[in-house]
């Protein structure tokens, strides 16, 4: 099962949706340092892997697709 999260008006990232990905119970928890922390290393390959610039529009629609996670692993009920 993948994901679609909306990145801009025209486009959309399929993420799969496995399990756990962050490794953690309790994403909502986290901050945004955290929860990039755990799955991607550093906030500049979270950006990289979304094809998104380490600028203020990047790191708005970086938030936005860290936000989306959260709300389907809190959907899913991984809270």
């Amino acid at each position: 099962m993948f994901i679609a999260l909306p990145i801009k008006k025209h486009l959309a990232v399929f993420i799969p949706n496995t399990p756990n990905r962050t490794g953690v119970t309790n994403t909502n928890e986290q901050s945004n340092y955290q929860f990039v922390k755990q799955g991607w290393g550093s906030r500049p390959n979270f950006q990289y892997s979304f094809g998104l610039k380490m600028d203020p529009d990047g790191i708005e629609e970086g938030n936005a697709i860290i936000e989306a996670f959260r709300q389907q692993d809190a959907q899913e009920g991984r809270k």
